[in-house]
């Protein structure tokens, strides 16, 4: 089969090729931990190794971003989807929506600025201004590459398959499992069911205002910042002093739980901006 013929059977099938997609997204993730098991195993250190703070796993995310960009907006030029993704002109009048949890984002990401300038680690942990606005980038890309991912591409698979508001539910429950991925780097059961939870919620957030705005851009930006607040908020406890650090490993390590604050703000808020869709004239990217 000839390379335009299949572009042409993968845009026919979006909601196929959205999952096929996703796929190959995880098996980016994938692959650095099965090319592990084929490693010989080192031997122990007589020391235990520090545990790497937020901003060197801020800094050791930069080359896998940037490698998930190149993938994902490349595979949007090949199935010339931009406009179906979302790379278009947010619609008149329906950035507003985007001012309430922008609001919220910096009022979290104030907090967390203040109470890390205390701290005997700089900004974010960074020893050199560089090394902040670098943290800065990579909280941006992965805003960029989650958005392309799940309100892009598979938000615009599901659309073709499902209804509008069950396909906003559809990408939203599958963004919400993926971060059960983060269990093979290590991460506790428990954290990451939480974490699972929240995503699904402002991930359903982030899709009822994808289709408010018409535009994939604004939520880029806010799922970059908000990114950017819990990075800062993650350094703040770290080098908060024993006590909390040693709370955080705690709930890192420890059982499932999830507070109303980590489900209902997202819910709410995406039921309230789907609400108002719903009453609009309005136009699917």
């Amino acid at each position: 089969m000839s390379i335009p013929k299949l572009l042409n059977r993968l845009r026919n099938a979006p909601w196929q090729t959205a999952l096929l997609v996703v796929l190959i997204y995880a098996g980016w993730f994938l692959a650095p931990v099965a090319l592990t098991l084929f490693r010989p195993q080192a031997p122990e250190p007589l020391t235990p190794n520090p545990t790497p703070t937020e901003m060197e796993h801020l800094l050791a995310q930069l080359p896998n971003q940037l490698g998930l960009i190149v993938l994902l907006t490349g595979i949007v030029a090949l199935l010339a989807w931009w406009r179906p993704v979302g790379f278009t002109k947010p619609t008149p009048g329906a950035l507003k929506f985007i001012i309430p949890p922008l609001l919220f984002t910096a009022i979290f990401f104030l907090y967390g600025f203040w109470q890390s300038r205390g701290s005997n680690v700089g900004y974010m942990g960074a020893d050199t201004t560089d090394q902040a606005l670098l943290a800065i980038l990579v909280s941006l890309m992965v805003g960029y590459t989650e958005e392309v991912m799940f309100r892009g591409i598979l938000f615009a698979g599901a659309v073709a398959r499902f209804k509008l508001v069950v396909g906003a539910i559809v990408s939203s429950l599958i963004f919400g499992l993926f971060h059960f991925i983060n269990l093979l780097g290590g991460q506790g059961f428990g954290w990451t069911v939480s974490q699972v939870v929240h995503a699904t919620t402002d991930g359903f957030m982030y899709a009822a205002l994808r289709l408010m705005t018409g535009s994939l851009w604004p939520t880029m930006v806010l799922h970059g910042l908000w990114d950017l607040s819990i990075s800062l908020a993650h350094t703040t406890m770290q080098t908060a002093g024993d006590e909390t650090t040693q709370s955080l490993a705690a709930v890192q390590a420890g059982g499932v739980s999830i507070q109303p604050m980590q489900v209902l703000p997202g819910l709410l808020y995406g039921a309230f901006v789907l609400w108002r869709w719903s009453k609009r004239k309005h136009v699917v990217a």
